[in-house]
Protein backbone atom coordinates (compact mmCIF):
# COMPACT_ATOMS: atom_id res chain seq x y z
CA UNK A 1 0.00 0.00 0.00
CA UNK A 2 1.30 3.44 -0.91
CA UNK A 3 1.25 6.13 1.78
CA UNK A 4 0.72 8.81 -0.86
CA UNK A 5 -2.26 7.04 -2.40
CA UNK A 6 -3.97 6.57 0.97
CA UNK A 7 -3.25 10.18 1.96
CA UNK A 8 -4.59 11.40 -1.39
CA UNK A 9 -7.77 9.34 -1.05
CA UNK A 10 -8.31 10.50 2.54
CA UNK A 11 -7.63 14.11 1.49
CA UNK A 12 -10.31 13.88 -1.19
CA UNK A 13 -12.75 12.82 1.55
CA UNK A 14 -11.55 15.62 3.90
CA UNK A 15 -10.05 13.19 6.42
CA UNK A 16 -6.87 13.78 8.40
CA UNK A 17 -4.75 10.95 9.78
CA UNK A 18 -2.05 10.91 12.44
CA UNK A 19 1.35 9.47 11.44
CA UNK A 20 0.93 6.58 13.90
CA UNK A 21 -2.50 5.70 12.50
CA UNK A 22 -1.05 5.78 8.98
CA UNK A 23 1.65 3.34 10.10
CA UNK A 24 -0.99 1.00 11.53
CA UNK A 25 -2.88 1.00 8.24
CA UNK A 26 0.33 0.49 6.29
CA UNK A 27 1.25 -2.56 8.38
CA UNK A 28 -2.23 -4.07 8.07
CA UNK A 29 -1.62 -5.14 4.45
CA UNK A 30 -5.26 -4.39 3.67
CA UNK A 31 -5.73 -2.85 0.21
CA UNK A 32 -6.21 0.92 0.30
CA UNK A 33 -9.62 0.83 -1.38
CA UNK A 34 -10.84 -1.65 1.25
CA UNK A 35 -9.47 0.59 4.01
CA UNK A 36 -11.25 3.63 2.58
CA UNK A 37 -14.51 1.67 2.43
CA UNK A 38 -14.02 0.50 6.04
CA UNK A 39 -13.23 4.05 7.19
CA UNK A 40 -16.43 5.34 5.61
CA UNK A 41 -18.44 2.49 7.19
CA UNK A 42 -16.88 3.02 10.63
CA UNK A 43 -18.78 6.20 11.43
CA UNK A 44 -15.66 8.35 11.92
CA UNK A 45 -17.13 10.93 9.58
CA UNK A 46 -18.00 13.33 12.42
CA UNK A 47 -14.58 14.61 13.47
CA UNK A 48 -12.69 13.63 10.29
CA UNK A 49 -9.52 12.77 12.28
CA UNK A 50 -8.20 9.22 12.28
CA UNK A 51 -6.15 8.51 15.40
CA UNK A 52 -4.40 5.32 16.53
CA UNK A 53 -7.48 4.27 18.48
CA UNK A 54 -9.74 4.90 15.49
CA UNK A 55 -7.39 3.01 13.15
CA UNK A 56 -7.29 -0.04 15.42
CA UNK A 57 -11.08 -0.01 15.81
CA UNK A 58 -11.48 0.20 12.03
CA UNK A 59 -9.15 -2.76 11.57
CA UNK A 60 -10.98 -4.78 14.22
CA UNK A 61 -14.29 -4.27 12.46
CA UNK A 62 -12.93 -4.74 8.93
CA UNK A 63 -14.12 -7.66 6.81
CA UNK A 64 -10.46 -8.49 6.16
CA UNK A 65 -9.78 -8.93 9.88
CA UNK A 66 -11.54 -12.29 9.82
CA UNK A 67 -8.15 -13.82 8.97
CA UNK A 68 -6.52 -12.32 12.09
CA UNK A 69 -6.45 -14.77 14.93
CA UNK A 70 -8.41 -14.18 18.13
CA UNK A 71 -5.13 -13.80 20.02
CA UNK A 72 -3.99 -10.89 17.85
CA UNK A 73 -7.38 -9.21 18.16
CA UNK A 74 -7.14 -9.44 21.96
CA UNK A 75 -3.63 -7.99 21.85
CA UNK A 76 -4.91 -5.05 19.80
CA UNK A 77 -7.68 -4.45 22.32
CA UNK A 78 -5.12 -4.45 25.14
CA UNK A 79 -3.09 -1.86 23.27
CA UNK A 80 -6.18 0.26 22.83
CA UNK A 81 -6.72 0.14 26.60
CA UNK A 82 -3.08 1.12 27.20
CA UNK A 83 -3.43 4.04 24.79
CA UNK A 84 -6.63 5.19 26.50
CA UNK A 85 -5.23 5.12 30.06
CA UNK A 86 -4.12 8.62 31.08
CA UNK A 87 -0.35 8.94 30.80
CA UNK A 88 0.31 9.52 34.50
CA UNK A 89 -1.50 6.27 35.31
CA UNK A 90 0.28 4.08 32.74
CA UNK A 91 3.01 2.77 35.02
CA UNK A 92 0.55 1.80 37.75
CA UNK A 93 -1.77 0.16 35.19
CA UNK A 94 1.05 -1.83 33.54
CA UNK A 95 2.41 -3.08 36.86
CA UNK A 96 -1.06 -4.19 37.94
CA UNK A 97 -1.42 -5.94 34.61
CA UNK A 98 1.91 -7.77 34.96
CA UNK A 99 1.24 -8.86 38.53
CA UNK A 100 -2.07 -10.36 37.41
CA UNK A 101 -3.16 -10.88 41.05
CA UNK A 102 -5.14 -8.71 43.45
CA UNK A 103 -2.70 -6.38 45.22
CA UNK A 104 -2.70 -3.51 47.68
CA UNK A 105 -1.54 0.00 46.87
CA UNK A 106 1.52 -0.56 49.07
CA UNK A 107 2.68 -3.50 46.92
CA UNK A 108 2.62 -1.36 43.78
CA UNK A 109 4.30 1.52 45.64
CA UNK A 110 7.23 -0.78 46.48
CA UNK A 111 7.69 -1.52 42.77
CA UNK A 112 7.24 2.04 41.48
CA UNK A 113 9.18 3.66 44.34
CA UNK A 114 6.35 6.13 44.81
CA UNK A 115 4.46 6.88 47.99
CA UNK A 116 1.68 4.50 48.96
CA UNK A 117 -0.77 7.43 49.04
CA UNK A 118 0.18 8.36 45.48
CA UNK A 119 -0.40 4.81 44.22
CA UNK A 120 -3.67 4.59 46.13
CA UNK A 121 -4.80 7.83 44.45
CA UNK A 122 -3.78 6.49 41.01
CA UNK A 123 -5.51 3.15 41.63
CA UNK A 124 -8.68 4.94 42.70
CA UNK A 125 -8.56 7.00 39.49
CA UNK A 126 -8.14 3.82 37.42
CA UNK A 127 -11.09 2.32 39.32
CA UNK A 128 -13.28 5.39 38.72
CA UNK A 129 -12.34 5.30 35.02
CA UNK A 130 -13.50 1.65 35.01
CA UNK A 131 -10.14 0.10 34.03
CA UNK A 132 -9.74 -1.99 37.18
CA UNK A 133 -11.79 -3.57 39.97
CA UNK A 134 -11.33 -3.33 43.70
CA UNK A 135 -12.56 -5.40 46.59
CA UNK A 136 -12.23 -5.31 50.33
CA UNK A 137 -10.95 -8.45 51.98
CA UNK A 138 -10.20 -8.70 55.72
CA UNK A 139 -10.05 -4.91 56.02
CA UNK A 140 -7.61 -4.56 53.11
CA UNK A 141 -8.45 -2.96 49.76
CA UNK A 142 -7.24 -5.07 46.85
CA UNK A 143 -7.02 -3.88 43.25
CA UNK A 144 -7.10 -6.11 40.16
CA UNK A 145 -7.63 -5.94 36.42
CA UNK A 146 -11.14 -6.39 35.05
Amino acid sequence: MSDEYLLTQLGKLNFEITPSALEIFKNSHIPTDDLIRDILKSGTTENRLITVKTAINILLTSRKVDVISREIALELKEKITYVEVPRRLNRTFLILKRLNDPVQAGNIAQITHRKKETEKKYLEQLFKLNYINKKEEKGKILYMLK
